[in-house]
Protein backbone atom coordinates (compact mmCIF):
# COMPACT_ATOMS: atom_id res chain seq x y z
CA UNK A 1 0.00 0.00 0.00
CA UNK A 2 1.70 3.74 -1.07
CA UNK A 3 0.41 7.30 -0.05
CA UNK A 4 1.12 9.87 -1.90
CA UNK A 5 3.29 11.60 0.87
CA UNK A 6 3.99 11.27 4.97
CA UNK A 7 0.94 13.40 5.75
CA UNK A 8 -1.33 11.44 4.08
CA UNK A 9 0.13 8.10 5.33
CA UNK A 10 0.59 9.96 9.21
CA UNK A 11 -3.15 10.88 8.84
CA UNK A 12 -4.75 7.31 7.29
CA UNK A 13 -2.59 5.90 10.30
CA UNK A 14 -4.48 7.69 13.43
CA UNK A 15 -7.72 7.32 11.82
CA UNK A 16 -6.88 3.87 12.23
CA UNK A 17 -5.84 4.09 15.72
CA UNK A 18 -8.86 5.72 16.51
CA UNK A 19 -11.33 3.34 14.96
CA UNK A 20 -9.03 0.25 17.06
CA UNK A 21 -8.52 2.56 19.83
CA UNK A 22 -5.18 2.40 20.33
CA UNK A 23 -1.56 5.01 20.56
CA UNK A 24 1.07 5.10 18.10
CA UNK A 25 4.34 6.18 19.53
CA UNK A 26 7.03 7.40 16.35
CA UNK A 27 10.18 5.57 16.59
CA UNK A 28 11.89 7.18 13.16
CA UNK A 29 10.73 10.09 11.53
CA UNK A 30 12.89 11.43 9.19
CA UNK A 31 12.46 12.62 5.67
CA UNK A 32 12.51 8.94 3.87
CA UNK A 33 11.70 7.10 6.75
CA UNK A 34 8.68 7.16 8.99
CA UNK A 35 8.56 3.80 11.87
CA UNK A 36 5.92 4.00 13.96
CA UNK A 37 4.77 1.36 17.10
CA UNK A 38 1.98 0.89 19.77
CA UNK A 39 3.29 2.74 22.81
CA UNK A 40 2.24 0.16 24.78
CA UNK A 41 6.07 -1.38 25.65
CA UNK A 42 4.86 -5.27 25.34
CA UNK A 43 2.82 -4.92 21.88
CA UNK A 44 4.57 -6.34 18.65
CA UNK A 45 2.44 -3.80 16.86
CA UNK A 46 4.69 -1.80 14.34
CA UNK A 47 5.14 -0.62 11.21
CA UNK A 48 7.95 1.22 8.60
CA UNK A 49 7.23 2.96 5.59
CA UNK A 50 9.86 4.43 3.14
CA UNK A 51 9.69 7.02 0.29
CA UNK A 52 10.03 6.45 -2.83
CA UNK A 53 12.94 7.48 -4.82
CA UNK A 54 12.44 11.27 -6.49
CA UNK A 55 8.95 11.36 -5.16
CA UNK A 56 7.10 12.39 -2.23
CA UNK A 57 5.24 8.88 -2.35
CA UNK A 58 5.36 6.50 0.44
CA UNK A 59 4.86 2.82 0.80
CA UNK A 60 4.42 0.26 3.73
CA UNK A 61 7.77 -1.70 3.74
CA UNK A 62 7.22 -3.66 6.93
CA UNK A 63 4.19 -4.19 9.20
CA UNK A 64 3.33 -6.48 11.96
CA UNK A 65 -0.14 -5.93 12.19
CA UNK A 66 -1.07 -8.27 15.49
CA UNK A 67 -1.66 -6.15 18.63
CA UNK A 68 -0.58 -7.96 21.85
CA UNK A 69 -1.30 -5.37 24.03
CA UNK A 70 -4.50 -6.83 24.90
CA UNK A 71 -7.68 -4.58 25.55
CA UNK A 72 -7.76 -3.03 29.51
CA UNK A 73 -6.15 0.64 27.84
CA UNK A 74 -9.26 1.09 25.58
CA UNK A 75 -11.18 4.41 26.33
CA UNK A 76 -13.80 6.69 24.56
CA UNK A 77 -11.03 9.13 24.85
CA UNK A 78 -8.23 9.24 21.68
CA UNK A 79 -5.49 11.45 21.67
CA UNK A 80 -5.16 10.68 17.90
CA UNK A 81 -8.66 12.29 17.16
CA UNK A 82 -7.69 15.61 16.47
CA UNK A 83 -9.33 18.28 13.76
CA UNK A 84 -7.02 17.27 10.95
CA UNK A 85 -8.26 13.70 11.77
CA UNK A 86 -11.94 14.33 12.02
CA UNK A 87 -11.66 16.53 8.90
CA UNK A 88 -9.52 13.89 6.96
CA UNK A 89 -12.40 11.21 8.21
CA UNK A 90 -15.40 13.19 7.02
CA UNK A 91 -14.15 15.19 3.93
CA UNK A 92 -16.39 13.08 1.34
CA UNK A 93 -19.45 14.30 3.65
CA UNK A 94 -19.31 17.93 2.59
CA UNK A 95 -20.12 17.83 -1.72
CA UNK A 96 -19.54 21.21 -2.57
CA UNK A 97 -18.68 22.46 1.06
CA UNK A 98 -21.95 21.60 2.08
CA UNK A 99 -22.93 18.91 4.68
CA UNK A 100 -23.82 17.17 8.23
CA UNK A 101 -24.12 19.79 11.38
CA UNK A 102 -22.06 19.93 14.13
CA UNK A 103 -24.44 18.30 15.95
CA UNK A 104 -25.11 14.85 13.58
CA UNK A 105 -21.63 14.92 13.31
CA UNK A 106 -20.73 14.15 16.70
CA UNK A 107 -23.07 11.58 16.69
CA UNK A 108 -21.07 10.40 13.61
CA UNK A 109 -17.97 10.34 15.53
CA UNK A 110 -19.24 8.45 18.01
CA UNK A 111 -21.25 5.89 16.61
CA UNK A 112 -18.57 5.64 13.31
CA UNK A 113 -14.88 5.76 15.28
CA UNK A 114 -15.85 4.85 18.55
CA UNK A 115 -14.35 8.01 20.41
CA UNK A 116 -15.83 11.30 22.67
CA UNK A 117 -14.75 15.01 21.12
CA UNK A 118 -16.01 18.24 22.53
CA UNK A 119 -18.07 20.34 20.42
CA UNK A 120 -15.42 22.67 19.73
CA UNK A 121 -13.01 20.23 18.04
CA UNK A 122 -15.85 18.62 15.89
CA UNK A 123 -16.68 22.06 14.84
CA UNK A 124 -12.94 22.81 13.64
CA UNK A 125 -12.65 19.31 12.31
CA UNK A 126 -15.85 20.29 9.82
CA UNK A 127 -14.30 23.80 8.64
CA UNK A 128 -11.62 21.34 7.62
CA UNK A 129 -13.33 18.83 5.72
CA UNK A 130 -15.15 22.14 3.78
CA UNK A 131 -11.50 23.76 3.41
CA UNK A 132 -10.48 20.30 1.88
CA UNK A 133 -13.44 20.13 -0.55
CA UNK A 134 -13.32 23.57 -1.50
CA UNK A 135 -10.00 25.27 -0.78
CA UNK A 136 -9.70 28.15 2.22
CA UNK A 137 -10.62 31.02 2.31
CA UNK A 138 -7.09 32.50 1.95
CA UNK A 139 -6.73 30.22 -1.33
CA UNK A 140 -9.87 32.61 -2.65
CA UNK A 141 -8.62 35.74 -1.94
CA UNK A 142 -5.20 34.65 -3.72
CA UNK A 143 -7.00 33.67 -6.86
CA UNK A 144 -9.16 36.68 -7.27
CA UNK A 145 -7.30 38.14 -10.08
CA UNK A 146 -7.34 34.74 -11.68
CA UNK A 147 -11.14 34.67 -11.22
CA UNK A 148 -11.65 37.85 -12.97
CA UNK A 149 -9.30 37.40 -15.52
CA UNK A 150 -11.28 33.89 -16.31
CA UNK A 151 -15.00 35.71 -15.65
CA UNK A 152 -14.09 38.94 -18.29
CA UNK A 153 -12.98 35.84 -21.10
CA UNK A 154 -15.80 33.66 -20.72
CA UNK A 155 -18.54 36.46 -20.52
CA UNK A 156 -17.21 39.11 -22.92
CA UNK A 157 -18.40 42.72 -21.93
CA UNK A 158 -18.13 41.81 -18.35
CA UNK A 159 -16.62 44.43 -16.10
CA UNK A 160 -14.86 43.73 -12.71
CA UNK A 161 -12.57 45.57 -10.02
CA UNK A 162 -10.92 44.73 -7.49
CA UNK A 163 -9.93 46.97 -4.98
CA UNK A 164 -6.93 46.78 -2.24
CA UNK A 165 -5.96 49.39 0.99
CA UNK A 166 -2.18 50.87 1.03
CA UNK A 167 -1.16 47.36 2.92
CA UNK A 168 -2.13 44.96 -0.26
CA UNK A 169 -5.19 43.87 1.72
CA UNK A 170 -8.56 43.23 -0.11
CA UNK A 171 -11.59 45.86 0.24
CA UNK A 172 -13.96 44.80 -2.15
CA UNK A 173 -14.27 43.26 -5.54
CA UNK A 174 -16.72 44.52 -8.26
CA UNK A 175 -18.45 42.49 -10.73
CA UNK A 176 -20.97 43.49 -13.80
CA UNK A 177 -21.63 40.46 -16.46
CA UNK A 178 -22.02 41.57 -19.99
CA UNK A 179 -25.09 40.17 -19.84
CA UNK A 180 -26.55 42.07 -17.42
CA UNK A 181 -25.18 45.62 -18.59
CA UNK A 182 -26.85 45.06 -21.91
CA UNK A 183 -29.78 44.09 -20.38
CA UNK A 184 -30.25 47.12 -18.12
CA UNK A 185 -30.80 49.06 -21.38
CA UNK A 186 -34.40 47.32 -21.48
CA UNK A 187 -35.13 48.09 -17.87
CA UNK A 188 -36.97 50.69 -15.88
CA UNK A 189 -34.75 53.28 -14.65
CA UNK A 190 -34.74 52.67 -11.31
CA UNK A 191 -32.31 50.06 -9.54
CA UNK A 192 -32.80 48.71 -6.16
CA UNK A 193 -29.44 48.37 -3.90
CA UNK A 194 -30.15 45.38 -1.13
CA UNK A 195 -26.94 43.97 1.46
CA UNK A 196 -26.21 40.92 3.89
CA UNK A 197 -23.45 40.15 6.20
CA UNK A 198 -21.09 37.57 5.49
CA UNK A 199 -20.85 35.15 7.99
CA UNK A 200 -17.55 33.49 7.07
CA UNK A 201 -14.03 33.62 8.50
CA UNK A 202 -13.55 37.41 7.90
CA UNK A 203 -16.66 38.49 7.55
CA UNK A 204 -17.78 41.66 5.47
CA UNK A 205 -20.81 42.60 3.42
CA UNK A 206 -22.43 41.35 0.17
CA UNK A 207 -24.26 44.34 -2.06
CA UNK A 208 -26.30 43.44 -4.64
CA UNK A 209 -28.67 46.15 -7.43
CA UNK A 210 -30.97 44.53 -9.33
CA UNK A 211 -33.56 46.10 -11.69
CA UNK A 212 -37.21 45.57 -13.09
CA UNK A 213 -38.23 44.93 -16.57
CA UNK A 214 -41.76 46.36 -17.94
CA UNK A 215 -42.94 42.91 -16.93
CA UNK A 216 -42.41 43.12 -13.45
CA UNK A 217 -39.40 41.05 -13.76
CA UNK A 218 -36.25 41.35 -11.85
CA UNK A 219 -33.02 40.97 -14.02
CA UNK A 220 -29.48 41.81 -13.87
CA UNK A 221 -27.09 42.36 -10.76
CA UNK A 222 -24.27 44.11 -9.83
CA UNK A 223 -22.50 42.51 -6.77
CA UNK A 224 -20.13 43.93 -4.68
CA UNK A 225 -18.60 42.06 -1.48
CA UNK A 226 -16.31 43.79 0.75
CA UNK A 227 -14.72 44.06 4.46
Amino acid sequence: MSFKNKQELDIALKIACVKKDFRLKKVINLCSVYCVKCEHLECKWWLRAVKVENSDRFYIKKYEKMHTCGSEHLTSHNPHATTKVIGAYFKDRYPEGKGPSTKDLKNSIRIELGCKVSYWKVWMGSEIAKSLVRGTHEHGYGVIDVYSHMLRTSNPGSKTALKIDENGRFKYFFVAYGAWILGFAQMRKVIAVDGTFLRSKYGGVLLSAVAQDAESYFSGGILHSRL
